[in-house]
C-alpha cells in the first residue's frame, strides 16, 4: 500500500475559534452545499481516539477515469491544527495522508 502526504500551512486574520468552527464543526453542512455533485452527505463517527467526520456517499462520477481514480483510494487521512498568530488571527496547519490499496 503507497502513501502520499502533503502538508498545507495558512493564515487568516480571523481567531482560530471561528476558522475551527466554520471548516471542522460545520463542515457536515457546508460541503454537501458547496458540492452538491460529489458529496450527498458526511456523518460523524466515534473511533479510539476522537471524533472524526466521514463522508458519508459520494454521488456517481460522471465518468469511468474518475471511478477507478477514486478505487485506488483506501483511506485519507488529515491532520488539521488552528494555532494563534501573534497579530490575534489564526494560522492553520493541514497534513494529509493518502493511504492507497494493494
Amino acid at each position: 500500500m503507497g502513501v502520499l502526504t502533503y502538508t498545507d500551512e495558512h493564515t487568516s486574520p480571523v481567531i482560530p475559534f471561528k476558522i475551527f468552527k466554520a471548516s471542522i464543526l460545520d463542515l457536515h453542512n457546508s460541503m454537501p452545499k458547496l458540492y452538491p455533485d460529489a458529496i450527498t452527505s458526511i456523518k460523524f463517527i466515534k473511533d479510539k481516539h476522537d471524533l472524526t467526520k466521514h463522508v458519508d456517499r459520494f454521488r456517481e462520477a460522471p465518468n469511468r477515469e474518475v471511478d477507478r481514480k477514486l478505487d485506488m483510494i483506501e483511506k485519507v487521512s488529515y491532520d488539521i491544527k488552528f494555532e494563534g498568530s501573534p497579530d490575534g488571527g489564526c494560522i492553520s496547519k493541514i497534513t494529509t495522508t493518502i493511504y492507497m490499496r494493494g
